[in-house]
């Protein structure tokens, strides 16, 4: 496996969810490589087949849930060390999560998910995965070193009886054949109370049962190594480290088995007492550098003087600089190129109150920065450092924004789908009656004309019959074309509230949407421009989603252009495309009209926002589109200068046959 591209499996039944899952680990560890499965029985074929760094499984889906996904991962031989998060509802219970547990999951997850916890958690199960990994790979180094060692201690045989180690060899019926002299000793034994009997005979039965699988093992062809306690009538408690090894005979069989056995009470001691404190140690010290190097925000600890005295990876990444390289450097210089401190600073408030301190920071490059300092006093109360962590909370903030703007939208989706069956009714009594009326009036004028010429002038509807003769055909048109627009602004109203139930699972080939739409606006565009040029992108990938609402979008985006021109000269340009950088199909239609304000530009696409409703504009075209094209994972984007022409930009990612295997 390519250890440079970690491959992550994301399990969840819900589309959206796991594009949203996919958009947000490519952005923050845009390394990874994101597999995406629609249930569990792919997920399992795709970790059956492929080297998993790590796996997100939701936990509730139908069918065979998240959570006997994990059990059969972690079952199976080839899939058991792939870490695991569940993802889980905010309503699951504690039973619902031992069950995880007891299934083998590394973490949970509750939804709805923070980002950042997210990030942080696949961090953390990719970094255990390459540890697990190193320590595998660790232990066949040794395992090879072993058996180097055991092949060079069949030249030193000879050599066994001047060892310090007790030495000893066992035929293939547990006899011993060779004691050296330290085993002797230790034993308090004399050669031939050893040599030609029996281990049960030497050590007793209760040993040999405890020594004997091991012995087994070794005349398997197994290099045994192991630690065991013992207590001696003379030496009292001790440690011993025995490795057992296969003699081989000349011609390759094996002949018994030669144990080197080591007395390290002493090491051991030493060492456990050295363990607990480099446990200790290690522990605190890998909390704190993981604290530091593992916060993606700006840790500083500065020094009264404001310079500073460190700084975490996180602030580095976002100076640009190395870690070591800030050290010593002022703080308001790193963050703003000043020469003196920043006005207000938060840092010399609170190294002179003594307080905690919060302000919000907006840098030279327009991030916003959320800016907390803490103090760190000495045993007198006075404040000798401060810590200042700085969050960037850009996107927070835009987040908050966009989600208070949905918010107002779906209010006024919901308000617009009542105003909109309430007035269709009324106006259906209209456009019912206005043509009725304006279909009599021909037969009632010569009427009410004959009783004039007759009888004078008199009043009809408080006016003068010869006044209003002529105005009643203009009243009667004027009504029924105001109920049309009624009529078409009701429609626009129910496209802007509709839910989204439409399907959007059709595989389409862009250009033959756009051209549909080009062909009805033909008359349109022919009454608006004499200069309309199209080009469209050759073989395009294919996009999922609906045609006739990709279709409505281009009639929208080319009306709206043919609308902004102010004479046949000036033209309009209409392009498909193929961006490979982002991997996405783009349509772009560019006019050469007057182009839109500044001030503008933001709202285009807020309901009911528009600049024509002298010429019946409703302000919803472009809202409908919007919201069309959101729905199918696009964007829609406009740049304009006043007089230089108005560029609408589709973008719409194309469809993954992946997502169907």
């Amino acid at each position: 496996m390519n250890k440079e591209a970690p491959k992550l499996l994301l399990v969840d039944d819900n589309p959206d969810n796991r594009f949203v899952l996919q958009q947000v680990i490519c952005q923050y560890l845009p390394q990874c490589e994101v597999l995406a499965a629609g249930n569990t029985r792919e997920g399992l074929a795709a970790a059956a087949t492929l080297e998993l760094d790590g796996a997100l499984i939701d936990m509730q889906m139908p069918g065979m849930d998240g959570i006997e996904m994990c059990r059969r991962l972690k079952t199976e031989e080839a899939t058991a060390r792939i870490p695991v998060i569940l993802m889980t509802a905010h309503h699951s219970t504690p039973e619902l999560r031992a069950q995880g547990l007891e299934a083998g999951a590394d973490d949970f997850i509750v939804r709805p998910i923070d980002n950042l916890e997210l990030i942080a958690r696949i961090k953390t199960i990719l970094r255990l995965k390459r540890a697990e990994d190193t320590l595998r790979a660790t232990n066949l180094d040794l395992t090879k070193l072993v058996d180097q060692k055991t092949s060079a201690l069949r030249d030193y045989q000879k050599a066994v009886e001047g060892s310090q180690d007790l030495v000893v060899t066992v035929n293939t019926q547990y006899v011993y054949t060779v004691a050296n002299d330290a085993f002797l000793k230790y034993h308090g034994l004399e050669r031939n109370e050893v040599v030609g009997c029996s281990v049960s005979e030497v050590l007793g039965e209760g040993v040999f049962a405890e020594i004997k699988p091991q012995l087994d093992r070794c005349l398997a062809g197994e290099i045994v190594q192991a630690e065991r306690s013992r207590s001696y009538r003379k030496l009292g408690q001790r440690y011993l480290e025995t490795r057992y090894s296969p003699i081989m005979g000349a011609g390759g069989e094996i002949e018994g088995v030669v144990g080197i056995i080591r007395d390290i009470t002493e090491h051991k001691q030493a060492e456990e007492a050295l363990r607990k404190s480099q446990k200790k140690f290690k522990s605190l010290s890998h909390q704190f550098q993981t604290l530091l190097d593992g916060i993606p925000d700006a840790l500083l600890l500065l020094s009264q003087e404001l310079k500073v005295v460190w700084g975490n990876r996180g602030f580095a990444a976002h100076m640009h600089q190395e870690p070591d390289a800030i050290s010593g450097q002022y703080c308001f210089q790193l963050w703003s190129g000043r020469s003196a401190p920043c006005q207000d600073c938060p840092a010399q408030e609170c190294f002179r109150s003594g307080e905690a301190q919060e302000t919000t920071h907006t840098a030279a490059d327009g991030r916003i920065w959320g800016v907390k300092v803490f103090p760190l006093k000495d045993q007198n109360g006075k404040v000798r450092n401060v810590i200042k962590f700085s969050t960037d909370i850009t996107e927070k903030i835009k987040l908050r924004e966009e989600a208070t703007r949905a918010s107002r939208l779906a209010s006024l989706g919901e308000l617009s789908a009542g105003v909109a069956h309430e007035i269709n009714n009324p106006n259906a009594v209209i456009l019912l009656n206005a043509p009725l009326l304006m279909a009599a009036w021909p037969d009632m004028a010569p009427i009410l004309e004959a009783h004039y010429r007759e009888n004078g002038d008199f009043l009809l509807g408080r006016l003068a019959y010869s006044e209003l003769k002529e105005e009643i055909p203009h009243l009667l048109a004027e009504m029924f074309d105001g109920a049309k627009r009624v009529k078409r602004i009701v429609e626009d109203l129910k496209d802007f509230a509709r839910p989204d139930d439409f399907v959007i699972q059709e595989v389409i080939d862009l250009n033959v949407a756009v051209q549909a739409a080009v062909r009805l606006t033909a008359n349109t565009l022919k009454k608006s421009t004499n200069r309309f040029v199209s080009a469209y992108g050759d073989r395009l990938p294919r996009i999922r989603g609906n045609f006739q609402r990709l279709e409505q979008v281009a009639v929208n985006l080319i009306v709206n252009a043919c609308q902004a021109l102010s004479d046949k000269n000036r033209a309009i340009y209409l392009t498909t495309l193929f961006d490979e950088a982002r991997g996405k199909v783009v349509l772009e239609v560019r006019d050469e009209g007057g182009g839109i304000p500044p001030e503008n530009l933001p709202h285009l696409t807020d309901p009911f926002f528009t600049t024509k409703r002298k010429i019946g504009g409703t302000g919803l075209g472009l809202s409908v589109s919007a919201h069309i094209v959101k729905e199918h994972g696009g964007s829609l984007d406009f740049i304009s200068s006043p007089g230089e022409g108005t560029t609408a930009s589709v973008t719409l990612p194309i469809f993954q046959e992946a997502e169907n295997q």
